[in-house]
This record gives C-alpha cells, structure tokens and sequence, in this order.
C-alpha cells in the first residue's frame, strides 16, 4: 500500500509512416532493402552480441537482404567489437551513430521490427516508442520487459540467440503475424502517456500531503 507505480510515456512524435516514406527510408539507409532495428547505448546490458549473433542465424536461415540497423553512439568495446568483427554478415549491419530527434521515428516507422533483447533493463522506453510507430516488437521475457510490452510482443530468452533469429524469422515470413502485433501494439500504447504518468505522480504528492 505504500507503494505507487508511475510508468514513463512516450512521445507523439513516433508514429506510423506511410509506405512511400518507408521506402524512401530505405533507400537512403539501406540500400532499399528492409531492416530489423536497434535503439540504444551499446552496452554490455543492451545484449548486443546476442543480437548480433541471431542475426547471423537469421540471414543464414532466410538468405534474404534484410539489413540490421543500430541507432546508438558508435562505441564498440571488447566482446561487442569482436563479435562484429567476426560476423559472416557484417556488411548487412548498418551503425547509424546517434540519430536526431526529428529523424528517429521516421526511421524506426520504416523497420520491419523493434529488435530490443536486452539483460536487464530499467523500463524500454523503445518498446513503447516502437507500439506507436506502428513497428513489430520483438523483446526480452526478463527483468521489465514483459511488464511494458504486456501481450504485444514476440518474447525472446536474450540469453540464447536461437530464440531471437527464430521471433525474426517469424517476423519476416509472416506479415499476418506482424500485423497482428503491430494492433496489440497500438492498443498496449494507450497504457501509457506522459500525461497519465502526470497524473499519478500528482496523485502520489497529493496523498503525501
């Protein structure tokens, strides 16, 4: 009882695109092609290396031209620069660095899917991001991500890439699939706002004084 739970929100800014804006994503950072998406510091607790990893089994798998794009400051250290470094499909992996706040969301609007895996996270404000770009999310079944994405996400074990490539390739096979997650996606999405988050932080002030 003495306890108040107040979510983050998440900016209107990130919202669905159309698909000739997608395309036009595309061709300028892919090459046309389409791409899963990562958003976030490269960072041991981000899961990286497992994500990397399961891409290589998914292009293995699928053969296809599908790209994996990292949106994050470019630093790249110990076993995250050689996992890289080893990759069979390293050219099909696109280091933006840090994008701007007016570019973002139209690029996380053209992904095929959120890939967002990591160990251990405080709340994933990327997965929320992702529901209102009208973008798949394929996400961790540990630490806070299950409690945000609710039943609008493939969920993964970040700890074994297998399970990661499998939810990609689901993804990449079966647009009815992803579709139904990008409507679960949306209706998950009105859980959150920062104005509701407002709204309970007030709530908590208001019931200590």
């Amino acid at each position: 009882e003495e306890v108040d739970v107040v979510y983050n929100g998440c900016t209107a800014d990130f919202k669905p695109v159309t698909a000739v804006e997608r395309q036009a994503v595309r061709d300028e950072y892919t090459g046309g092609s389409p791409f899963f998406i990562f958003i976030g510091l490269l960072h041991p607790r981000k899961n990286v290396v497992n994500l990397f990893k399961a891409f290589e089994q998914f292009k293995a798998a699928t053969g296809s031209d599908v790209k994996l794009m990292i949106v994050g400051k470019q630093w790249m250290a110990g076993d995250i620069r050689e996992t890289y470094e080893r990759m069979k499909y390293r050219d099909d992996v696109v280091m933006t660095g840090r994008m701007s706040d007016e570019e973002l969301p139209r690029v996380l609007a053209s992904a095929l899917a959120l890939t967002y895996v990591p160990v251990f996270e405080g709340f994933g404000i990327p997965i929320l991001e992702a529901f209102n770009a009208g973008v798949p999310v394929i996400t961790s079944a540990v630490s806070s991500m299950p409690e945000v994405a609710g039943k609008a996400a493939l969920f993964t074990d970040p700890f074994d890439p297998g399970t990661v490539s499998a939810a990609m390739e689901k993804i990449y096979r079966e647009p009815e699939l992803a579709q139904q997650l990008v409507a679960l996606g949306h209706e998950r999405s009105r859980e959150f706002s920062w104005e509701r988050s407002a709204e309970l932080l007030w709530n908590c002030i208001d019931k200590a004084l």
